[in-house]
């Protein structure tokens, strides 16, 4: 007989498994103003992203890539983090969506304004999925943005 994992209640520390520098700042940022208390590490995983229709798909088969990496490293009260995000213009139907790192590294901001050049809807979000999962028993608690285009695509700045 299996046992089903414990219920992932509130993690007193977590692992944010990302290369992304500006993602861990962010998530503390968001972490002080709650004010939580959960002890918070960043550890560099570099996990192969599928290719999937979904943002959501992405994380969850992120999470358990690094899960997998990081199982011997992590205590028994830690939690890893991984967070996924994609933009997506509903005049394209959601696209770039889950290949908006791709998109911007080959087309870019350029690019996404030209495909947009003879249409009038610029409505635009983010589609996002932050994935808590407990590496020893593999128990996953996943929060996902719904799709509300709340935002619109403005004229791309070279920075």
């Amino acid at each position: 007989m299996t046992r089903s994992p414990a219920p992932l209640l509130a993690p007193p520390a977590l692992i944010f498994a990302t290369t992304n520098a500006g993602k861990y700042r962010r998530l503390r940022e968001h972490l002080n103003r709650v004010e939580c208390d959960a002890r918070v590490r960043c550890v560099a995983v570099d996990v192969d992203e599928i290719q999937a229709d979904t943002v959501r798909l992405v994380a969850v088969d992120k999470a358990r890539r690094a899960c997998a990496r990081l199982r011997r490293d992590a205590a028994d009260d830690e939690c890893v983090l991984v967070h996924d995000c994609g933009l997506c213009a509903r005049a394209l139907g959601g696209f770039p969506g889950p290949v908006t790192k791709f998109f911007n590294g080959t087309v870019g901001g350029a690019g996404l304004a030209t495909l947009l050049r003879d249409i009038d809807d610029r409505a635009a979000c983010w589609d996002e999925t932050i994935v808590c999962m407990r590496p020893s028993d593999g128990a996953m608690r996943v929060f996902s943005r719904e799709a509300a285009y709340d935002g619109e695509i403005g004229t791309p700045v070279r920075w």
